[in-house]
């Protein structure tokens, strides 16, 4: 037995492997399994080629997302002369034309597997060349780059799963996903106007407010998208991500710029846009003053109710500003109640409402991505639950903002933190449990969306919710 073993070449040991185990493997677990059968070593590079270059007739391999082979056939018995000889009559007819199959009709080849081959051929040659320096081997590798580039594009290929795909082959990945032609088109999928959406209420705003309020949400959703990608992907498309980044500034400030030269009203501004932007309007000097102006010459007395308290709020936001409200500014806000003749109860929860605020703004001050992780990872301090779903971690934060919403979801320092406010008048319709999961549910159906059609349909649900 040992003397045949010995005699074996490694395409029959591989199928021995195969025939033994008697299920698909992936080429690193034939590689593992080696020193076991044959007391020999064999890299996963090496079992790929030769599968892929020698042993198409015998092992049939599987695209994404399985990426095994396995036997064409259930039984192979024999080990003949056909099969011993075989490498090198092999060897001397290989050639470099490594076009995908054409599909059985039984089995359809998706285009993301067909390029999954074209990539699986690409870096056999590729690696062959950096060995000899060929150079018909490098010219036949420029031209299989080119057409995967083409192929990508022309069939609108999903570029996360393509680099996942190439993580461990850094300088194929430069070439494939660094390439002008992949970036110009991620960049123009990403800053189409035409698709985008946004779930707008009625109201009084001006069309020009409502069409700048579709643009920031459109190209933040784009923004957090980018954000949320791989550490290649997003190194890749740093150049675009700045360009997204500065164009949401823009956008606030001449969102910023209607709202002051029309005196809109901040509810109705509220109601048409997301929190976050919200927030950032909130948060905007110009806004701080024109409400200061407004208060100095008690026109802000014309205002309607709700848009006291959200410009009482406002003005409380600059003493909240360093997260300590000392005597003198407590007379201050107790002075600003009075003015605006609210109600002692009402300006309270809003003074409650910054104080919440401000701690989430600050929750994970000083903290890099890295070093949240580590704190994540050791304890939950700063957090008071995590729900691990389809591959992805959100923690759960439980935050006191009487006029917030039931929830709201952020992607912050690399990490998915869900708000659930304990103080809205539904938080005690669940039992707790029950809503972390529910509400991770929505977010990670949020997420599943290929556009911010994932934003609308979390605005749609909070909206319902608040129906009901």
């Amino acid at each position: 037995m040992l003397l045949v073993l010995f005699n074996m070449t490694t395409e029959q040991q591989i199928l021995k492997i195969l025939k033994e185990e008697n299920k698909p493997l992936k080429a690193r677990e034939i590689s593992s399994k080696f020193p076991l059968y044959f007391n020999e070593s064999i890299s996963k590079k090496e079992v790929n080629e030769i599968i892929h270059h020698y042993m198409k007739n015998e092992i049939k391999s599987s695209g994404f997302p399985r990426y095994t082979h396995s036997l064409v056939v259930e039984d192979v018995n024999d080990f003949g002369e056909k099969s011993i000889n075989k490498k090198n009559t092999t060897q001397e007819e290989i050639n470099f034309d490594h076009s995908p199959p054409k599909p059985s009709s039984e089995e359809k080849i998706t285009p993301l597997d067909e390029v999954y081959k074209l990539i699986d051929e690409y870096i056999i040659d590729f690696h062959k060349f950096r060995e000899n320096k060929d150079v018909d081997l490098r010219d036949s590798c420029l031209i299989k780059v080119e057409v995967i580039i083409e192929y990508i594009i022309f069939n609108k290929l999903n570029i996360d799963k393509i680099s996942k795909y190439l993580e461990t082959e850094n300088l194929i990945h430069n070439q494939i996903i660094g390439d002008e032609k992949i970036i110009k088109f991620y960049r123009e999928s990403y800053l189409q106007d035409d698709h985008k959406e946004i779930l707008l209420y009625s109201s009084t705003l001006n069309t020009d407010l409502l069409g700048l309020i579709k643009k920031y949400e459109s190209t933040y959703s784009d923004f957090v998208k980018l954000n949320r990608k791989p550490s290649n992907i997003k190194l890749t498309f740093n150049e675009l991500i700045n360009e997204l980044e500065e164009r949401l500034t823009e956008f606030i400030d001449l969102i910023v710029k209607n709202i002051l030269a029309n005196n809109i009203s901040l509810t109705d501004v509220e109601n048409n846009c997301s929190r976050d932007l919200y927030v950032k309007i909130e948060n905007n000097n110009d806004i701080y003053s024109w409400v200061s102006r407004k208060d100095e010459n008690q026109s802000i007395d014309l205002d309607t109710y709700k848009d006291r308290l959200k410009e009482f709020k406002i003005l409380c936001k600059q003493v909240w500003e360093d997260g300590v409200v000392d005597e003198e500014e407590q007379i201050e806000i107790d002075e600003r109640i009075v003015s605006l003749g609210l109600e002692k109860e009402d300006a309270n929860e809003i003074f409650e409402q910054i104080k919440g605020e401000y701690k989430e703004s600050h929750l994970l001050d000083n903290f890099t991505e890295q070093k949240v992780k580590e704190v994540v990872k050791n304890n939950l301090l700063m957090f008071d639950d995590n729900i691990n779903i389809d591959s992805k971690t959100f923690y759960i934060k439980i935050t006191e903002q009487p006029m917030s919403p039931l929830f709201w979801h952020k992607f912050e320092e690399g990490l998915e933190i869900i708000y659930i406010n304990k103080l809205h008048n539904q938080y005690n319709t669940f039992e707790l449990p029950q809503l972390k999961k529910i509400i991770t549910a929505i977010c990670v159906t949020k997420l599943s969306f290929s556009s911010n059609q994932g934003d609308i349909f979390e605005n749609r649900f909070k909206n319902y919710l608040e129906l009901l």
